[in-house]
Parts: structure tokens; C-alpha cells; sequence
């Protein structure tokens, strides 16, 4: 008799999202195990160790409890954690590699054995909304369109990966080995053939806090002050949605709150020691779309608008690169038609050309003049394909500007982030009251 090869497991219910974030150890007084050994181990690569690793954190999976010589228990429990913000995964060739613990970041954590341990951060949640189907419409990216496209067919954690990476990416829609699909749109409707598809959601996007860095940043009003430590007012900050930024000054622990930039480069700290600057990043939507575009010069039939086009390919031959000749302090710009608090700027490089975009800087201005505008990132160094750069400000123009002489503009896409500056309605307008004393 024949054996029916066994049947594959079923997809998770949810996929986490996670980065390396540093090599720090984990909280001593402040951790939760939650499998260790070879015993234990869930798989042998480092990408499954660290996938399960986040999976089990995430959901708060049974905790494995130790005790030390005098019976005290080594880890904490989950009610003591409160909501674990990232994980730890020891990751090492020992015969206890792929242990796994969860942890809180704070200040004064007891970090330990910090060269053996390796902090990922849990960043998006994917949750599965159906299998067998894709969805029917807001298609942008996936089977053979580009580079990241074809690696990530490799496995599902991949696909999440990719999806993380673009601020666009609404679904996923994953064929084991064949192709990862995107979607932008909102809603996700269902097709019924495709039967070894699985289709997962990304989680919205939350407040959270850039920072410290060192130094003050910008002179805007403040809304309010308080005393605090950095976490007391980074949780102020967030629960507070007109608040964008902050800064301390260490000495009195004061904290002072702004809900605007000053200027567009206010994010900026300016190194002093004695203070501590901390930046909102919230949702954000694709401000660039649909705007116009323009650069200092153009060569080979590759105007601006060609970088704000929606296809993400970084091959010259998709015919949506844009071109300058050879010159001096080349500039792209973008016109966003009204006053944007942006978040960060993604920018596609041609494939083959990392050198065109070293030294790169993206800047930020209120008016259509590149003398006054202020840079939020950069210089930049070589890369191809997709990244994203951190780039806070209030600003009309975004610009790319590559300082030097024989230098070219030759960059394929162009994505800027954020939200629109609230106004404030009522100002200037008439009010009445019913009486007057």
C-alpha cells in the first residue's frame, strides 16, 4: 500500500513582524522564558528560532518557569510584563542555542551576557484573514515584478518581511514558492481560485517614539510641561494626539511638549548634553501621490515625474527611472501643495548605480526655494533598490539634492510620508455669544 504524503500544517493565525535591533542582552528582573534547549528548539535555522520566538511572545504562550538555588522564580509572569514590546533570542551554536525570552526595555533594566544574546523588536502584527484566495483588487506588487518580489517567495516570514518594508502594503497574499502579493487598497475582497493561497492583514500603524537623541530640538510653543522620566513622558506624548514632539532637559527632568515644528528642520537635535529630544511617528499616508514633480535638469527622456509613478521597480529598462545629465548640485523636488507634517521619505535606487545617490541629501522647505530649505537625512550612503530614510518636519517641498559636480540624478521612486498639519478652524472666524455682561 501507498503512503499519502502528510498534509502541510495549517498557517498561523498570525504572523509577527520583527527586526534585529541590537545585541543588549535582556532584562534580568524583567523577563519571561519561554523555550530553551535543544529540547525545545523549534527549528535549526535562525529565521525560525526567532519567528517562533516572537510568535510565543506575542501571544503570551505558557511561560517555562525556573526557580534559582533558593526556590525564587527566575522569570517574571505575564501580568508583571504588561504588553512585551520586543523579545530576545539567544542565538548562538552552544547546545542551549535557540532559547527564547521575552522582555521589556526600561531604564535601569540589569541587562546581561549582552555578547550572547541578540534583541529583536516586534514592530507589525499580521492576521490571517482567509486561505485558499487572494484578493480581487489593489494589486501593486509581487510574482516576478522586481528583486524583493523574488525573494520573498521563499517563505511566508519573508513575504511579512516585504510587506513591512513598504509603507503602501495593506495584504499579503502568499503562494508557498510562487509569489508574494501586495495590495494597497483598504478592503481585501476574497477570490475562490486559488487554493494554496493564504491572505493576511497588516495591523494599523500606532504612536510611538522616536528617540532620545542627544541634544534640545526646535523652539516651537509648548503645549505643556511636566516632571517626568523619559518613559512618563513618552507615554504623555502618545496618549496625546495633538503631541508631535518633545524635549528634556536631564538636570531638572523636565519635560516640554510641542504640537507643531517650528521650523522644518526642527526635529533636528543640536547635541547638548544636558537634553534629551524625542519625536512622535504615528500613521501616516502616501503624501506624494498624484503631486507634481520637478529637477534641476533632465537627460535620456527621464523627467521627475517619472520617480512618483507607483511602480516600484528599480530596473532602468521599466522605463521609470528618472535621468540627469552630468552636473553640479543636481536637485529633484516634490511640491505637496500644502504645509504636511512628514514623517520619512522612501526612495527606489537604480539597480547597478548605488554610487548616484551617495552623499545624497533630502531637505525640507516651506517655500519653492532650495536656499531655505533644511536637511532631515543624509548624506546619504550607496544603495540599489527600496529604503526608507527618517525625515520629521512641517514642510511644503521635499527635495533630493546630491552636493558635487559630475553628479547624476538616477532614481527610480520616490514615496514621502505623513499626514497633513491640522489646522485650527476656528481661528480669525466670528463668534457670538447670548449676552454680554
Amino acid at each position: 500500500l501507498g503512503c499519502w504524503p502528510p498534509s502541510p500544517p495549517p498557517p498561523p493565525d498570525v504572523m509577527v513582524s520583527y527586526s534585529e535591533a541590537s545585541t543588549q542582552g535582556y532584562c534580568r528582573d524583567l523577563h519571561v522564558r519561554m523555550f530553551d534547549g535543544d529540547s525545545d528548539n523549534p527549528g535549526n535555522s535562525k529565521a525560525t528560532r526567532a519567528q517562533a520566538c516572537a510568535q510565543a511572545c506575542y501571544n503570551k504562550a505558557p511561560i517555562k518557569g525556573a526557580n534559582d538555588a533558593t526556590g525564587q522564580p527566575l522569570t517574571a509572569t505575564w501580568e508583571e510584563m504588561g504588553d512585551t514590546i520586543s523579545f530576545i533570542s539567544y542565538d548562538s551554536e552552544a547546545s542551549n542555542a535557540g532559547r527564547c525570552y521575552c522582555t521589556r526595555e526600561y531604564d535601569g533594566c540589569d541587562r546581561t551576557a549582552p555578547n550572547q544574546y541578540v534583541r529583536y523588536e516586534i514592530s507589525r502584527i499580521y492576521e490571517l484573514q482567509f486561505t485558499g484566495g487572494y484578493c480581487a483588487s489593489g494589486y501593486y506588487a509581487g510574482n516576478n515584478d522586481d528583486a524583493a518580489s523574488i525573494a520573498a517567495k521563499v517563505s511566508l516570514q519573508a513575504c511579512v518581511d516585504l510587506c513591512n518594508s513598504e509603507a503602501q502594503c495593506k495584504f499579503i497574499s502568499y503562494q508557498p514558492q510562487y509569489t508574494c502579493s501586495r495590495y494597497s487598497d483598504a478592503a481585501c475582497t476574497k477570490t475562490d481560485s486559488a487554493a494554496d493561497f493564504v491572505t493576511y492583514k497588516k495591523s494599523a500603524e500606532e504612536r510611538s517614539i522616536v528617540g532620545p537623541a542627544v541634544g534640545g530640538c526646535g523652539n516651537a510653543p509648548y503645549m505643556h510641561q511636566m516632571v517626568g522620566t523619559f518613559e512618563e513622558c513618552s507615554d504623555w506624548c502618545i496618549q496625546n494626539t495633538g503631541c508631535v514632539k518633545f524635549q528634556r532637559r536631564i538636570a531638572t527632568t523636565t519635560c516640554y511638549f510641542s504640537d507643531a515644528f517650528s521650523t522644518n528642520n526642527d526635529a533636528q537635535p543640536n547635541g547638548n548634553t544636558d537634553w534629551q529630544c524625542a519625536v512622535i511617528e504615528g500613521p501616516s499616508s502616501l503624501l506624494s501621490e498624484g503631486k507634481t514633480a520637478t529637477q534641476s535638469a533632465t537627460s535620456h527622456s527621464a523627467p521627475a515625474p517619472l520617480a512618483l509613478d507607483g511602480n516600484p521597480s528599480a530596473d532602468w529598462g521599466s522605463g521609470s527611472c528618472v535621468h540627469s545629465p552630468s552636473s553640479t548640485d543636481p536637485w529633484w523636488k516634490v511640491d505637496l501643495e500644502t504645509t504636511s507634517r512628514i514623517q520619512r521619505v522612501a526612495i527606489t535606487q537604480r539597480l547597478g548605480y548605488s554610487n548616484r545617490i551617495e552623499g545624497a541629501l533630502i531637505m525640507l522647505s516651506d517655500t519653492d526655494d532650495l536656499q531655505s530649505a533644511n536637511t532631515c537625512s543624509g548624506p546619504l550612503e550607496g544603495f540599489v533598490g527600496r529604503k526608507e530614510f527618517a525625515c520629521m518636519g512641517d514642510a511644503r517641498y521635499v527635495w533630493i539634492k546630491i552636493p558635487g559636480s559630475g553628479k547624476y540624478l538616477n532614481f527610480c521612486e520616490v514615496e514621502v510620508y505623513g499626514d497633513l498639519v491640522p489646522v485650527r478652524l476656528s481661528e480669525g472666524k466670528t463668534a457670538t455669544q447670548s449676552a454680554t455682561s
